[in-house]
């Protein structure tokens, strides 16, 4: 008989870290998207007018915004996931997953003239249909607004002082 005890797999601790990890690539994702679109920043003010929502004077200046946005977000998400602030950095990513998720949801409500590009600085193909764009976007804000609640709400146990990266 071995001596030995049975190792056992602990399932918090491969939640937290397996979150991490999603927040860890959420935030790397919104960062090269963002370097994507400041690469070409007039095709995204293209995009952005395009999609109609906003008065085409404001177009560019939004577009502009939304990439320093995006880009300062995702940096502020890698600090917090730096400085082991798991729910920090939940909270910036959902917050601009809401933000993303509004916008689809102004296009699925009032969708451009012609089939456009979603100016995600990933692709340029045309978007048929805004919907899955919107329950994407809401379900990561969503998502990670839980993930984040979790992490505050079980305090010291959820945070990853006790389980290490």
């Amino acid at each position: 008989m071995d001596p030995r005890p049975t190792p056992r797999l602990n399932l918090a601790a491969l939640t937290v870290r397996t979150v991490k990890v999603i927040l860890l690539a959420a935030a790397i994702m919104l960062l090269a998207f963002a370097t994507n679109k400041a690469e070409d920043l007039a095709e995204f003010r293209a995009t952005i007018t395009a999609h109609g929502l906003l008065p085409a004077s404001a177009a560019p200046v939004a577009a502009t915004a939304a990439v320093s946005l995006e880009a300062g977000l995702a940096i502020l998400a890698l600090v917090a996931l730096a400085y082991r602030r798991p729910a920090l950095a939940c909270a910036i990513l959902g917050a601009w997953f809401a933000v993303l998720a509004l916008y689809c949801l102004g296009l699925v409500l009032d969708p451009p003239a012609k089939p456009v590009g979603c100016g995600c600085g990933l692709s340029n193909t045309p978007v048929a249909s805004w919907l899955p764009l919107f329950i994407r976007n809401g379900g990561a804000a969503i998502g990670l607004a839980c993930a984040g609640c979790e992490w505050v709400r079980g305090g010291e146990a959820a945070d990853d002082r006790e389980v290490t990266f």
